[in-house]
């Protein structure tokens, strides 16, 4: 090898070195020394939460649960008006929807328009296809 091609190698390399030390850098700086291995409380120290750490708000939410399909709407399992669901989501203040691809076109967003009226937060899972969130 020459002494013109080794010298070529030697600046890729020392380039390489600083391109990656640069990239290391950045994701330090964005990672704040927590590299997201699971298990963690969001702030980087790699500490699970426990029970008594996780927020009053969360820890004994209830919610209604609420499935549209093709037979109408259910209230927990059990077959209920509109009215009664939203009265009963509107004691919990929260409801968890389903909406299955079978429920009738614009059920949902009847449904949706009086949770929102209610003041009631909303969780949807298996929105029907071209229903609007």
């Amino acid at each position: 090898m020459t002494e013109r091609k080794r010298r070529r190698w030697v600046r890729w390399l020392i380039l390489g070195g600083v391109v990656a030390a640069i990239v290391l850098v950045i994701l330090y700086a964005r990672c704040r020394g927590g590299w997201g291995m699971g298990g963690g409380d969001s702030s980087g120290t790699g500490k699970p939460r426990t029970a008594a750490e996780v927020p009053a708000a969360d820890a004994g939410a209830t919610r209604c649960a609420l499935r549209l399909d093709a037979a109408g709407l259910s209230l927990d399992g059990q077959p209920a008006t509109q009215d009664a669901a939203v009265e009963a989501c509107r004691r919990a203040g929260k409801a968890e929807v389903v909406v299955t691809g079978d429920a009738r076109f614009g059920a949902w967003e009847a449904l949706r328009a009086a949770l929102d009226a209610a003041g009631v937060e909303v969780a949807v899972r298996g929105v029907a296809p071209g229903a609007a969130l």
